[in-house]
């Protein structure tokens, strides 16, 4: 067995751990015969739904998507609502004010939404609950998270929000092409994105979908045709955010499974983040999601491959190298703390057992930059090996 180094100022190993066994729904639990272990909300925008396809072709490839990336039973079900036509200039002046034709009849919609989930909860208690909204759809799907009971809150496991117009890099998880810190159209008026804001204990639960330029959730861009092809050409963004979605509701294993186990790492930090901590003696209050730098993630994933493939365990690699050096080597400016861990088979695993050292609990709670890695190779001692680095 290979000696694990001690833990040492911000620049700490994880030690091995050992793997909780995962919690299972009883199987005398009552269930009717409509009822699923995963139930999606579909809420689509102006200018897709059909009287065959209520919420539109982008959710209808959504919800799709969601039923390929789940290997569990799954159910869902697309609202029907009338949001207002909007146009190319309507988009362009929609941040002004609430009352924006964009954003009429979303109150109305999200409290029909809460009453659908309300009657599901009733009739099946024991369903992981998901929502996922386009366009307008994923404002009113803003707005169930804002005014949705406790009881029904507390039930909602994860959230898409397609070409979402108050798309912020605070809110969880950004996938597509637009860059990550910019803004929807609505998020740029503070009146409007105040009232929507996703609430604390959701924000690390959210995936959110935009494709560079779109009119609506990328705010520097001008072409209304990115927006109108999602349910086509973003059908892999589409898959991705299921995958994502699937994970957050902890019904598949994302080592095991086709979840990217460090968008998985990244979620499960937001999540720790999101609900602060208590490291060692010292209390830190919840705060937002990391933000995510590829140069980061580039010199994680290299040096957890190098863990696996070399068969150790270390910040200190064979050729002796240590984080500072491996980060300047990598071309990245500024001082990291790198914490590692090995043996884990879960991204879940490997957070909880940082948690567990005060040193590795400071870095995810403190870190605003980071990057993560993940390797696994079944002739290595540990097989699985996970990397982070933060900006100090």
């Amino acid at each position: 067995m290979k000696r694990v180094p001690p833990f040492a100022a911000l620049v700490v190993a994880a030690t091995l751990s050992t793997v909780p066994t995962p919690a299972t729904a009883s199987a005398d639990a009552p269930r009717t015969e409509s009822c699923a272990q995963v139930f999606t909300l579909g809420i689509g925008g102006s200018g897709e739904p059909t009287a065959s396809n209520p919420a539109g072709r982008t959710v209808a490839a959504a919800l799709q998507a969601i039923d390929d990336a789940s290997d569990v039973s799954s159910a869902s079900l697309a609202m029907a609502w009338r949001p207002a036509k909007v146009g190319r200039r309507t988009l362009r002046t929609t941040g002004r004010g609430w009352r924006s034709p964009y954003t009429k009849g979303a109150r109305s919609a999200a409290k029909a939404a809460v009453g659908m989930l309300t009657t599901r909860a009733d009739s099946c208690p024991d369903e992981a609950v998901a929502l996922v909204g386009f366009s307008q759809g994923a404002l009113v799907a803003r707005l169930v998270l804002r005014s949705a009971p406790p009881a029904i809150a507390d039930r909602i496991g994860a959230v898409e929000l397609i070409s979402d117009p108050v798309r912020s890099a605070r809110d969880g998880t950004q996938v597509g092409t637009a860059p990550v810190r910019h803004h929807g159209i609505l998020a740029a008026s503070p009146a409007v994105a105040r009232r929507v804001r996703i609430p604390r204990t959701h924000r690390a639960l959210v995936t959110t979908v935009c494709t560079r330029g779109d009119l609506v959730c990328d705010a520097p861009g001008s072409r209304l045709d990115r927006h109108r092809g999602y349910a086509d050409a973003n059908r892999t963004d589409l898959l991705r955010a299921a995958q994502l979605l699937i994970a957050d509701l902890g019904l598949v294993d994302p080592v095991t499974k086709s979840v990217d186990p460090t968008d998985e790492l990244i979620r499960q930090i937001n999540l720790v983040r999101a609900a602060g901590a208590i490291c060692g003696t010292t209390a830190y209050a919840a705060v937002g999601p990391v933000t995510r730098v590829p140069l980061l993630d580039q010199l994680s994933q290299s040096y957890a491959t190098r863990m696996a493939a070399e068969d150790f365990f270390g910040h200190v690699a064979p050729d002796g190298s240590d984080p500072s050096t491996r980060a300047r080597d990598a071309g990245y400016p500024n001082l990291v703390a790198e914490i590692i861990a090995a043996g884990q088979t879960t991204a879940a695993s490997a957070v909880r057992a940082w948690q567990l050292s005060p040193e590795h609990c400071a870095v995810l709670m403190t870190g605003r930059e980071i990057g993560v890695g993940h390797a696994a190779d079944s002739g290595s001692l540990y097989v699985h090996y996970w990397t982070l680095n933060a900006r100090r």
